[in-house]
């Protein structure tokens, strides 16, 4: 009864009876199959928060470029959910970024004026990607945005940035005397230096005060142009357009400081090509939408040659001004950095 609790002679030994020498060779052998098999690498999930709804060109052409670039850059390890301003309303999705309950905000100034100037101040500033870091602004902007609980990844320019639809040509005049414009704040310095006089609308009511001769005309960013069917009652298109929109790629300093060097480097490396692209792209997406516009109806009106000259120049002081009042020294500063530049008009 004893021997049949011994194994038969000749019979194999399961490996995890094996003793001494022999279970030492075959636990190796296991060990270095295991390190030599591919090894699961734990993603980075960031959830990026646009400002924009993705009809947004920018937010196709440059948003979501990001994303890709960097999944691609990281082989995988980085990815990204993305969600628009029906989860936060885009003027309410700084802090939340900030506190972490997203990781990357897509957004642009004027959505969070009110708790800063910074984001809207630089698009009076028109430079490449390479003079915009070697001028000091990206590092004086990357700090602001520290102080908020946020880095700058990116700051991607679509240049020319704005465009004013009229009711009527202006037939070679100089200024917009007696005509109401609907602007945002970032255009009131441009229309008042020119004598118009700034109507504050919501968006979907313009095309109705359009229709009814309410308003003369709406100052609106290029790459929104059509969003609204404005073209139906607005039969102008003032050339040339003028400014420079700014786009923002912050990312919560929570989040970051999480990440390992290896992300990092790459979040700003890619960041820095999307800067470089946008720079090279935007001539091309702006016309684009300006071609859009002029098939539409839209006539293309001058100004007077004065007028034209100086177009640039109105727009970034009226910016300056705009951003001095709301930040202060801070802005002034950054103005002179611009300024020694060269960078701004």
């Amino acid at each position: 009864m004893a021997n049949t609790l011994r194994p038969r002679r000749g019979a194999r030994r399961p490996w995890h009876a094996a003793t001494g020498p022999v279970r030492t060779i075959v636990l190796l052998v296991i060990l270095a199959l295991a390190l030599a098999g591919p090894r699961a690498v734990a993603a980075t999930e960031l959830h990026l928060l646009s400002s924009w709804p993705s009809e947004y060109l920018g937010v196709r052409k440059l948003a979501m470029r990001y994303m890709e670039n960097v999944e691609t850059a990281s082989d995988g390890r980085i990815r990204f959910t993305l969600s628009g301003p029906e989860a936060i309303p885009a003027f309410e999705q700084l802090t939340p970024t900030a506190l972490g309950i997203f990781d990357v905000l897509f957004t642009h100034g004027m959505f969070h004026f009110e708790t800063s100037a910074m984001g809207t101040a630089v698009d009076a500033i028109r430079a490449d990607p390479a003079t915009v870091h070697e001028s000091g602004v990206w590092n004086a902007v990357d700090a602001h945005y520290r102080a908020r609980g946020l880095k700058l990844l990116a700051m991607p320019v679509m240049t020319p940035g704005y465009v004013l639809m009229l009711r009527t040509p202006l037939d070679g005049a100089c200024d917009l005397a007696g005509r109401r414009i609907r602007a945002a704040p970032i255009h009131q310095g441009l229309v008042e230096a020119l004598g118009g006089q700034v109507v504050e609308l919501p968006a979907p009511a313009v095309g109705d005060a359009l229709a009814r001769g309410d308003i003369d005309g709406v100052a609106w960013p290029l790459l929104n142009g059509l969003d609204y069917p404005w073209y139906e009652h607005a039969r102008a298109l003032l050339r040339p357009s003028f400014g420079t929109v700014t786009h923002l790629v912050l990312i919560s300093l929570a989040t970051w400081n999480t990440l390992d060097a290896a992300d990092r480097a790459v979040l700003s490396e890619q960041g820095v090509a999307l800067e470089v692209r946008a720079w090279k792209k935007s001539a091309k997406y702006t016309a684009r939408i300006e071609g859009e516009l002029l098939a539409h109806g839209l006539q293309a009106t001058l100004p007077c040659e004065a007028t034209r000259e100086r177009l640039d120049k109105t727009w970034s002081d009226g910016v300056w001004a705009l951003g001095i009042v709301r930040g202060g020294d801070e802005i002034a500063h950054l103005r002179e950095l611009a300024e020694a530049a060269g960078i701004t008009p």
